[in-house]
């Protein structure tokens, strides 16, 4: 909710978006490379889409037009954004329907140059969970990921990439809590189901409780699974079975 006010002159608010469109594009190349060493080439190919969406030649002709209608860059990048974002809904696909999130998140990028808005590192202590409206790539560039104890946001669906970013970190994520943002509270204790994609605010000792030895069994049945990789895979009549991997992250293969 920033004011804006837009130049007077056309030939300059174009230059100012177009500028702050130049800028995203630059932020999000280093962005790519960062999380690229960190996590691995899947989540830089997410960000490859991103630059690939503000250097479409088309979605630069739509704002410029935009921009020449309303003499407002930052009226402009709304209504070309919005009407990106309601292309992909109408799909029936709800996979290709969430990709309307990464325009948004391409999109908040380039608003947030125009209206001087700066990227800051969240500090979080051990455990945090993070609420948000939607959870989205950028934020994994911005959050202290070791320290995440679980995620919830208010919109989004599972097969987003921000979504999927958590699974692949193993973070537990609730997405689509409706009313979490108004009811939640700074420093608030509370639990995070990811498999029942529950959220339970200021919990009971007895629920505490039931979570805490939940957590426990669950760490046995990890361990149990972890001791089982050195097996050979074969039937009990000596058969070989062949197995591939299945992982999320490049990280997650083995040296």
């Amino acid at each position: 909710n920033l004011d804006y006010t837009p130049n007077a002159d056309l030939d300059v608010e174009r230059r100012e978006l177009l500028q702050a469109l130049a800028d995203a594009v630059a932020e999000l190349q280093q962005v790519r490379d960062k999380l690229g060493v960190r996590f691995g080439p899947e989540f830089a190919a997410v960000f490859n889409t991103h630059i690939q969406i503000l250097e479409d030649s088309g979605f630069v002709a739509a704002l410029e037009q935009a921009v020449d209608e309303t003499r407002d860059a930052l009226r402009a990048l709304r209504q070309v954004l919005a009407a990106y974002k309601k292309t992909f809904q109408s799909i029936e696909d709800p996979y290709f329907a969430e990709r309307g999130d990464d325009i948004r998140d391409a999109g908040l990028r380039v608003m947030a140059n125009l209206l001087g808005v700066r990227h800051h590192n969240i500090p979080l202590s051990g455990g945090a969970i993070v609420v948000a409206d939607m959870i989205l790539p950028h934020h994994f560039a911005t959050l202290e990921v070791e320290q995440i104890g679980a995620i919830v946001s208010e919109h989004g669906g599972a097969t987003s990439h921000g979504a999927i970013f958590a699974r692949s970190l193993e973070i537990p994520l609730v997405t689509g809590a409706t009313g979490i943002l108004d009811a939640v509270r700074p420093g608030e204790l509370a639990i995070v189901d990811g498999s029942l994609g529950r959220v339970y605010l200021s919990p009971d000792e007895g629920l505490l409780g039931e979570y805490e030895r939940a957590q426990q069994r669950y760490a046995v049945e990890v361990e149990h699974l972890d001791a089982l990789g050195s097996r050979p895979a074969e039937t009990r009549d000596g058969r070989h079975i062949a197995l591939t991997a299945n992982a999320g992250l490049w990280a997650d293969m083995p040296p």
